[in-house]
């Protein structure tokens, strides 16, 4: 996708902080031939959430439901802090924006309050314009990324791959698409197989003698990843503390609570982000593309 078609749409909106895109549409994925038409997902974040729907409103009516430009107040905070509106045609090009306020998407990178906005930058992004603060919280997001996927792999003989499919599940665990079939089974490997290059840098970037590769096997120093255990994300601290002793880990405990947090996490943002989009883009086009994910899921 040509940025300049991007910012070309960018440029039709109110005001924007951030501009971050991800999907097929942005990045590679297996899967996807050159003929396919994609839509172009972007994260856009904002100064004022509401104030930007309104100006938006204005200039793309017809996108918004009758009641979701009146609720987007009300819905905003529910399960996400993001909303998302799609099936924006400009200039031969679909595009669907998550619009969130920029203390927000902070937030959820740095504590992993709902993992949502932490999950997708865990993966590959383009960040075709960000802060240099918002840069250091992704960065600090993969490398606590990189520190749960090594957990959950220990005591395992895993490849590099199997290590990049294992940061790209985390989002995924407990999504209720997944486990209702609304989204392509193959879809971590396909994101892991169509980006690996791009895994490999960034999470060559954040390894600080967390784990080493030789011949393709990856070996884990699992020993400071513990002595960092305090260091990870405010929300998921939380939890541990809650349902175990920190100063006296088994591992096995650990990487059950670990999962069980992400479980519920995901899934409380999975159920929220289709009601809300249901609301605000309107019943027809909400399930148009639930369809279109059934379709991925082989449900259909």
């Amino acid at each position: 996708m040509n940025n300049d078609n991007i910012f070309d749409f960018i440029s039709t909106l109110p005001e924007v902080v951030d501009i971050i895109g991800y999907g097929s549409g942005v990045k590679n994925q297996e899967g996807y031939t050159d003929d396919i038409k994609r839509q172009i997902d972007l994260i856009l974040t904002v100064n004022d959430i509401y104030e930007f729907h309104k100006l938006n409103f204005k200039k793309y009516p017809n996108i918004y439901s009758n009641i979701g430009i009146k609720l987007i107040k009300h819905v905003n905070n529910i399960g996400t802090n993001i909303n998302y509106v799609s099936n924006i045609d400009y200039k031969n090009n679909t595009y669907k924006i998550g619009v969130i306020n920029k203390n927000d998407l902070s937030k959820d990178l740095i504590t992993w309050d709902n993992m949502y906005m932490a999950g997708r930058c865990q993966k590959p992004i383009s960040t075709l314009k960000i802060r240099d603060k918002v840069k250091n919280e992704i960065i600090y997001n993969r490398l606590n990324a990189l520190k749960i996927a090594l957990l959950l792999n220990h005591n395992k003989t895993i490849t590099e791959q199997e290590l990049y499919e294992t940061i790209c599940s985390l989002s995924y665990i407990g999504d209720i698409r997944m486990t209702m079939h609304c989204e392509n089974p193959d879809k971590i490997k396909n994101i892991v197989n169509g980006s690996k290059i791009e895994f490999r840098e960034i999470y060559n970037e954040v390894n600080d003698n967390l784990f080493d590769i030789k011949n393709n096997i990856i070996s884990t120093n699992t020993d400071k990843i513990l002595t960092s255990i305090l260091d990870i994300p405010e929300s998921l601290l939380k939890y541990l503390h809650k349902h175990m002793d920190l100063n006296n880990i088994n591992i096995d405990e650990l990487n059950n609570n670990i999962i069980n947090y992400l479980k519920i996490t995901n899934f409380k943002s999975s159920i929220a982000q289709p009601i809300k989009s249901i609301i605000i883009n309107g019943t027809e086009k909400s399930l148009n593309y639930l369809k279109e994910k059934r379709k991925k899921g082989k449900c259909l």
